[in-house]
């Protein structure tokens, strides 16, 4: 009952949000997926473990959701303790071709974009900063850095940088890189999270606070970069609702099991 429930709230957030500008006919699925995570009462920390004093329940919720037939692929509860990359690699098999992804690959290898168009799959990923991207030219391939990026940006009138670029220092997976710049509140406060979360931030990335980055294969003539970034922003409507109204009474219903 309680999971139905979830699924329920969690599916009509994501499709009022949805506006797929007539790119659906080009996935078999669009399947979005992410986690999100609320505190629980510490007398259920045995069964959801957190991450230490303050936080020592912490229950995960890993979702996936089909944008095109409304349906929900995925829907598990579990702890802290359970990856996004295991369980967003568990049943890739079932992945029809010519569906599109939308989560965070930024913690797998570069190979696993490169297993991906193998697989006739689509995504769309955010990327990180620390990454090793390269452009190719007639010398070969040129590192591109994180200031390279903010001054394309700077240099050009369009909001999004939309590159064909690779990535990985020695795999080099070929894919699209779509970049814009936050404005300097927006990158203020990414800097403000990122250093509760972790501390003192390093130069690079303090650099890549102030960027959007993300990564896919899709063709051109499919999909811009601003519906790229629009795709993107849905899975968000996971993530920012790790508290929302609806899941206000989920910690009591643990409790009392």
């Amino acid at each position: 009952m309680l999971k139905k429930l979830v699924e329920e709230v969690m599916a009509k957030q994501i499709s009022r949000k949805a506006n797929l500008k007539g790119i659906g006919k080009h996935f078999t699925e669009i399947r979005l997926m992410d986690s999100t995570e609320f505190k629980l009462s510490k007398n259920v920390a045995g069964k959801f473990p957190g991450y230490g004093p303050g936080r020592e329940a912490i229950a995960q919720i890993q979702f996936e959701y089909d944008l095109l037939s409304g349906k929900v692929n995925q829907m598990r509860v579990g702890s802290a303790l359970d990856s996004d990359v295991t369980e967003g690699w568990k049943e890739i098999d079932k992945v029809p071709k010519q569906s599109l992804l939308i989560r965070d690959l930024g913690y797998f290898y570069p190979k696993t974009f490169h297993d991906l168009q193998e697989r006739e799959i689509y995504y769309v990923s955010r990327a990180k900063s620390q990454w090793n991207i390269y452009l190719k030219d007639e010398k070969g391939y040129q590192r591109l850095t994180t200031i390279q990026i903010i001054e394309k940006l700077k240099a050009q009138k369009q909001k999004y940088l939309d590159l064909e670029v690779f990535v990985g220092e020695k795999f080099k997976a070929p894919m699209r890189l779509i970049a814009n710049l936050l404005t300097e509140e927006q990158a203020q406060k990414r800097i403000k999270k990122k250093t509760d979360r972790s501390g003192r931030l390093g130069k690079d990335a303090l650099e890549g606070c102030g960027l959007n980055l993300f990564v896919s294969n899709i063709e051109k003539d499919k999909c811009d970069a601003a519906t790229i970034y629009e795709l993107y922003r849905l899975r968000w409507q996971i993530e920012s609702r790790g508290r929302p109204r609806d899941f206000q009474n989920l910690e009591k219903h643990h409790e009392s099991a």
